[in-house]
């Protein structure tokens, strides 16, 4: 019954959608950063500990940053699954570089193409599938998946050169590159032994940076030769969701109701000198974080939106002009006409189960 009543209940709430999202924002220790999040609100990234070193670290609800090591030096997480399970890289001790894998009992190595040294993951799934980039013999980086303790170049024939970004729990990877026999590199899409060209919205080149759980593909694409856009990738379509203005924009993230963030620059930002702008796609608009997010009265600037989930938790890289740079935490705060309608909701569904008959109400 309750059940019932709070599904109606979020469907009034859903009514009032379309204004500009706010959030709330809390700052994570300097010389911290964090660059993917879950459904459950765990993150993953990297964090100077205690020892005097750099390593991969995890939050959770016990708390963090927890060290999970690395596999000689320095290392990195670059990405944390529903079911917590954490990928990234490391530097080992003889200065190869090496894509892990963690599952609660250390970081486990995993390994390169046959005649390369570095292989590098960027993201993960909760079966455990590891995706990122290796080079090979000839020193070309490769689409690479890691599984069942092998690791496999995605697309041997077909991919000049490239990289997996991300991949879903239906094990649909996104990324991009150069396939054989074309000029640039372009958004792709593997599924199995498929590779699928996405395209660009009119520019020479596009990337694919995440997917979520319906196959939608979220990256960047230029839409001349000098300006880039924000895309979403469904139904065999790339819809333009455009930037802030400026000629430089980026995708990091997108979460499964379609949201996406990144950077964006606006068209009077001179380059090497103005910080790039967080930005949140939300319902058909680019929104810069800066603009709806506590930053202190601008004391922090919000440049790179790096991670989001469907509870609208976004993982923001902040500076300051005196050099201060760490990731920000930013939660969205509902709307109090949001409340207004949902306690609303509630109560005039509560009255009405006893005012109304079972099989009616539910039929």
């Amino acid at each position: 019954m309750f059940v019932r009543l709070l599904l109606c209940a979020l469907f009034l709430l859903a009514s009032v959608a379309g204004a500009a999202p706010t959030f709330s924002t809390t700052f994570l220790p300097t010389n911290t950063f964090a660059y993917s999040i879950n459904q459950s609100g765990h993150f993953a990234g990297e964090s100077d500990f205690p020892s005097g070193v750099r390593h991969a670290a995890l939050w959770n609800r016990q708390g963090g940053p927890f060290d999970l090591g690395s596999l000689g030096e320095f290392s990195t997480a670059q990405a944390i699954s529903n079911n917590g399970l954490v990928a990234g890289y490391s530097v080992l001790a003889d200065g190869f570089t090496h894509g892990f894998l963690y599952s609660g009992a250390g970081l486990r190595d995993i390994g390169t193409l046959a005649g390369g040294g570095n292989s590098f993951a960027y993201g993960v799934n909760s079966a455990g599938t590891v995706v990122g980039e290796a080079d090979d013999a000839s020193g070309e980086f490769r689409p690479v998946a890691f599984s069942n303790g092998v690791l496999r170049d995605l697309s041997p024939g077909g991919v000049a050169f490239g990289q997996a970004r991300a991949i879903n729990d239906a094990g649909l990877i996104a990324g991009g590159g150069r396939l054989v026999g074309a000029d640039y590199a372009h958004a792709l899409l593997f599924d199995g032994d498929t590779v699928r060209d996405l395209g660009t919205l009119g520019g020479p080149a596009s990337f694919g940076f995440a997917i979520n759980d319906l196959g939608q593909v979220a990256g960047t694409s230029f839409i001349n030769d000098d300006i880039e856009h924000m895309f979403l990738y469904s139904e065999g379509v790339m819809q333009d969701i455009g930037s802030l203005g400026g000629p430089s924009t980026g995708t990091r993230a997108l979460n499964n109701l379609g949201n996406v963030v990144g950077y964006s620059t606006y068209p009077d930002d001179q380059p090497g000198v103005s910080f790039s702008k967080a930005t949140l796609y939300q319902d058909g608009v680019v929104y810069d974080l800066n603009t709806l997010a506590d930053t202190d009265n601008g004391f922090w600037i919000l440049t790179d939106a790096v991670a989001i989930n469907d509870a609208q938790q976004i993982l923001v890289n902040a500076c300051t002009e005196f050099g201060d740079c760490r990731t920000a935490l930013l939660t969205a705060v509902p709307e109090p006409g949001s409340l207004v309608l949902l306690l609303a909701g509630l109560l005039a569904l509560g009255a009405g189960r006893w005012a109304v008959p079972r099989s009616v109400l539910f039929r």
